[in-house]
C-alpha cells in the first residue's frame, strides 16, 4: 500500500532525525532527554509512529543543533535520495 504524501513526510523526518542523531553518537534515550522529550514519544517519532507538533520539532532541531529549517532541508535531501528521478 502506498504513502499518501503526509505520511511519507512524517516517514522522511524520522528517518532523517535519527540519521542525525546516529551521526553525532547519541543515544535515543540520552537524546530524548537532552530535547526534553519521553524516549518512548521520541522513538515514536523516529519510527514515524507520531507527527510531531513544531514545539517538539523545535526542540529536536535545538537537541541537535542545527536550524528548524536545516532540519527541513535534511528531510528534503533523504526524500530525494530514496526516490526514483
Amino acid at each position: 500500500m502506498a504513502m499518501n504524501k503526509i505520511d511519507q513526510v512524517v516517514n522522511d523526518f524520522g528517518m532523517t532525525v535519527k540519521a542525525l542523531r546516529i551521526a553525532k553518537g547519541i543515544s535515543q534515550e540520552a537524546f530524548a532527554q537532552q530535547a526534553g522529550l519521553d524516549r518512548s514519544y521520541y522513538g515514536r517519532i523516529e519510527r514515524s509512529a507520531a507527527n510531531p507538533t513544531l514545539r517538539n520539532i523545535a526542540a529536536i532541531a535545538n537537541a541537535l543543533e542545527i536550524s528548524i529549517n536545516d532540519l527541513f532541508v535534511e528531510t528534503a535531501k533523504q526524500a530525494s535520495r530514496k526516490r526514483p528521478k
